[in-house]
C-alpha cells in the first residue's frame, strides 16, 4: 500500500486548494448561474452547437438564399468550440480553468522555488485572479484556456536541465502548439520561447538545438489547423484580415495602458502615483542586483538561485514577446483595440516574473541582513499589493453590478467599459429581418435574422430580396444603402425605433410597376 510524506499531502492539499478558490470566485459571479456574452461568445457558442448536434466545425448559415449549406468555422480556432460542445455549462468550463491555472501556476513555484506550500498558493491566486484574468473567465471567450495552456509551457520549461531537457521541451511545444489551436495570436509567443531557450540554464549547443527545434515542432502540430483554414477561406489565418486603422504610436499606448490597468486603474488617483514610483524603483533595483551578481564569484549564492532566476527570464521574455509581437500585429491588421481582454496573457506572465523576483532576490542576497532584502523585494511586493487591490476593488463591483443590472460592467479600456450582450424585449417581427451581425441581433431580439446581400444589386436582385425578407435593421451603411433602395418598391413599409436603431418593415407585396 502506497504511503504520503507529509510533504506530498502538504503539496497535494496546497494544489487543491489552488484549483478550488479561483474555480468557486468565478462559479459564484454571475447572478444567474450563466456567464456575460458577447459577439465573439456567440459565435463560440453557435459553432459548439453544430458540433455537438453532428454538423462538424461549422457555422450557422445567414445567407438569404443559401439555406441549405453551412459555412466552414475559421474565423476563430477550433479548441475552445470542441470544449464548449462537450455538454458541460460555460460558466463550470471557465471556473475549471481558471482553477487550473491556479494550480499549474503553484506548482510552478512549488517545484521552482520550493518556498512551501502557503508562498506558492499565494503566487498561484496572485496570478490566476488577476484583473484581466477575471473579466476573461467571465465571459464566454477562450483566453483562459489559452492562457492555461501557456502556464503549462512555462511549467515544463520551467523544469529544463541538461540532464533532463527531452520531456519538458517536447511538452512545451505541444502546449504552445494546443494554445494557437484556442488563440491564433498565440503563436507569437513561439519566438519568445525561441529566445527564451537561448538563455535557458542548458549547454550552448544544446540552447541552440532545441531553439531552432522549436518553431519545426510547432509547425508539425499547426500544419491541420493551417490547412483547414487554407482550403475553407483561402487564408490561413482562417478569414481576410483588413489593414490597421491605428498606428504604432496608438497601439504602443493601448498595450501599455491595458497591460499597467492590472495594477491601477484611476490616472491620477494616489494608487497610480504609487505604481509609477514603484516602477522607478524596480529600475533601481533591477540595476543593482544585476551589478551584484556580476560582481560575485560562482558558489552557493548562484547556484541556489538558479531555478528562479531562470523563471524570471523565461516568463519576462514571453511577456515582452507578446506585447511586441501584438503590438505589431495590430499596427498591421485590424481588430479589437490592444484592450484589457487582448493583454491579459502578458499580465499573467508578468505576475508570475514579479512573484519568481520575490523568490530570486530572497535567496540570491541570502547573505545580506533580513532588512535589506526587504528594502530590494519591497516595490515588487508592492506592485503585487496593487494587483490584488485592484482585483478586489473592480471584482466586487463587478458582483453587485451583476446582480443589480444583469452585467458585470468590465471596464476593458480607458474608452469602453464592456457590458453583458442579453436578451431584449422587442417588437415581434414576422419573417426575415437583414442586418449586419445577424447571429447577435437572433440573439438578441429573437428575430429571424439574416445577412444583408452582398452589393452591387440590380433592380431584380433587389426585388427579390424585398421579396424574400420583410425588414432591414439599419445598423451600418450597406444596410442604410438597402433601406433606401427598397424602400420604394415596397407596400406598406413602417419605420421603427428598435435598439437605437432605423427598422424598416415591410409587407412581401411589392409595387407593381
Amino acid at each position: 500500500m502506497p504511503t504520503f510524506s507529509n510533504t506530498s499531502l502538504t503539496k497535494f492539499g496546497g494544489t487543491i486548494a489552488s484549483f478550488l478558490i479561483p474555480a468557486i470566485i468565478i462559479a459564484m459571479f454571475p447572478a444567474n448561474g450563466q456567464l456575460a456574452n458577447s459577439p465573439d461568445s456567440l459565435f463560440y457558442l453557435a459553432v459548439a452547437q453544430q458540433i455537438a448536434s453532428g454538423m462538424g466545425l461549422t457555422t450557422p448559415n445567414f445567407s438569404l438564399f443559401d439555406n441549405n449549406q453551412l459555412g466552414a468555422f475559421t474565423t476563430w480556432p477550433p479548441l475552445f468550440p470542441f470544449i464548449l460542445a462537450s455538454g458541460v455549462a460555460p460558466l463550470w468550463i471557465q471556473a475549471m480553468t481558471l482553477g487550473a491555472l491556479g494550480a499549474v501556476t503553484f506548482l510552478i513555484f512549488n517545484f521552482t522555488s520550493g518556498r512551501g506550500v502557503f508562498l506558492s498558493m499565494l503566487a498561484g491566486l496572485v496570478c490566476s485572479l488577476s484583473m484581466p484574468l477575471l473579466v476573461d473567465a467571465t465571459y464566454v471567450w477562450s483566453e483562459i484556456l489559452a492562457i492555461l495552456l501557456i502556464g503549462l509551457m512555462v511549467f515544463s520549461l520551467s523544469r529544463i536541465s541538461d540532464s533532463n531537457f527531452r520531456r519538458p521541451w517536447t511538452m512545451a511545444v505541444v502546449f504552445v502548439a494546443l494554445a494557437i489551436y484556442a488563440r491564433y495570436a498565440m503563436f507569437i509567443l513561439v519566438p519568445g520561447m525561441m529566445i527564451a531557450l537561448l538563455l535557458a540554464p542548458l549547454s550552448r549547443a544544446l540552447r541552440i538545438k532545441l531553439s531552432l527545434l522549436t518553431p519545426l515542432g510547432v509547425s508539425l502540430l499547426v500544419t491541420p489547423l493551417i490547412l483547414h483554414n487554407y482550403f475553407s477561406s483561402k487564408f490561413i489565418s482562417g478569414t481576410q484580415r483588413m489593414p490597421s486603422a491605428l498606428d504604432i504610436y496608438s497601439n504602443l499606448s493601448d498595450a501599455f495602458l491595458n497591460t499597467t490597468s492590472a495594477f491601477t486603474f484611476e490616472v491620477g488617483s494616489a494608487w497610480n502615483t504609487i505604481f509609477v514610483l514603484c516602477l522607478f524603483a524596480v529600475v533601481g533595483v533591477a540595476i543593482y542586483s544585476i551589478k551584484s551578481m556580476n560582481q560575485e564569484e560562482t558558489g552557493v549564492h548562484a547556484n541556489s538561485s538558479s531555478a528562479p532566476s531562470w523563471l524570471v527570464r523565461l516568463s519576462l521574455v514571453l511577456a515582452s514577446s507578446y506585447m511586441v509581437g501584438m503590438i505589431a500585429l495590430r499596427t498591421t491588421f485590424n481588430f479589437d483595440r490592444l484592450d484589457t481582454r487582448l493583454m491579459s496573457p502578458a499580465v499573467y506572465l508578468l505576475d508570475v516574473a514579479l512573484c519568481a523576483v520575490l523568490i530570486l532576490i530572497w535567496t540570491r542576497f541570502s547573505h545580506q541582513k533580513r532588512w535589506e532584502r526587504l528594502v530590494l523585494i519591497s516595490p515588487f511586493a508592492m506592485l503585487i499589493a496593487l494587483s490584488i487591490h485592484n482585483s478586489i476593488v473592480q471584482g466586487a463591483q463587478a458582483w453587485k453590478d451583476w446582480r443589480a443590472t444583469g452585467s458585470p460592467y468590465w471596464h476593458m479600456n480607458s474608452l469602453l467599459v464592456y457590458t453583458n450582450i442579453q436578451p431584449l424585449s422587442t417588437p415581434k417581427i414576422q419573417g426575415i429581418v437583414l442586418c449586419e451581425r445577424p447571429l447577435t441581433v437572433k440573439f438578441i431580439t429573437g428575430w429571424e435574422a439574416r445577412q444583408i446581400p452582398d452589393e452591387p444589386w440590380s433592380d431584380s436582385d433587389l426585388k427579390r430580396i424585398a421579396s424574400s425578407s420583410t425588414a432591414v435593421l439599419v445598423n451600418s451603411p450597406s444596410s442604410r444603402k438597402l433601406a433606401q433602395r427598397i424602400k420604394p418598391l415596397v407596400e406598406h413599409s413602417v419605420e421603427l425605433t428598435v435598439m437605437k436603431a432605423q427598422l424598416l418593415y415591410w409587407q412581401a407585396s411589392l409595387h407593381v410597376n
